[in-house]
């Protein structure tokens, strides 16, 4: 599954996923003014711009330039299992009264929303608003013959 994201500031995203590719990644990239931090295998990575994005193209005199920057590594801590084995016992030890739940669901519909915006946009193949409104999903799927 592939989005583009258009924030109504003018920011955008890309997002990717897939539960089908083996043996696949698990990858998280932000870019920003000032730089990128990427999550992948372990570790993150800080790249930081010396200056900002916008003022090095405005003012860069050589085509195709590019910002100096510093890359710092930032170790994380392998964790034994998967991440699924380890909420199912987080929410075990909420119920029990011994930890914080980490995932609450209020906070699962987004997830859910994003995942049935990006659905409902290529059925319409035209872009949708979040959050989404009605029963659009629901009966475009009944009017394809999928069971709900």
């Amino acid at each position: 599954m592939s989005a583009f994201l258009e924030y109504a500031d003018g920011r955008i995203g890309h997002f990717v996923t897939s539960t089908a590719e083996w043996p696949g990644s698990n990858r998280l990239e932000v870019s920003g003014e000032r730089g990128r931090i990427v999550v992948e295998s372990e570790t993150i990575r800080y790249q930081r711009t010396e200056c900002s994005t916008t003022d090095f193209i405005r003012s860069s005199t050589e085509p195709f330039g590019k910002p100096a920057f510093s890359e710092v590594a930032v170790p994380v801590a392998k964790q034994e299992g998967s991440a699924h084995r380890a909420v199912l016992a987080n929410f075990v030890d909420s119920v029990a009264g011994r930890a914080k739940l980490l995932a609450p669901a209020a906070e699962g519909i987004h997830s859910v929303m994003l995942a049935n915006a990006i659905v409902l946009s290529a059925l319409r193949k035209a872009p949708v608003d979040l959050p989404l409104a009605g029963g659009e999903l629901l009966a475009l799927l009944a009017a394809r013959g999928a069971p709900h």
